[in-house]
């Protein structure tokens, strides 16, 4: 089974991103004018493509909550 999540590149999930929009609408961690600021995430980013492929081989359902 192959998942759509994975599919998409990290570069490819950030690529149009403005890191002065984010800024604008506070979204966290802030410091979005540091240079590379949107690497950040790209560490974890595998890890989460393979946490949601296991739920949806297991036909479990994610329950994500932002606040």
């Amino acid at each position: 089974m192959t998942c759509g999540i994975r599919a998409t590149t990290y570069a490819q999930l950030i690529s149009g991103v403005d890191p002065a929009e984010l800024t604008s609408a506070e979204v966290y961690p802030l410091g979005w004018s540091e240079p590379g600021s949107l690497e950040w995430g790209r560490p974890w980013y595998d890890d989460l493509t393979q946490f949601f492929e296991a739920a949806a081989r297991a036909e479990n359902a994610m329950l994500v909550w932002l606040d």
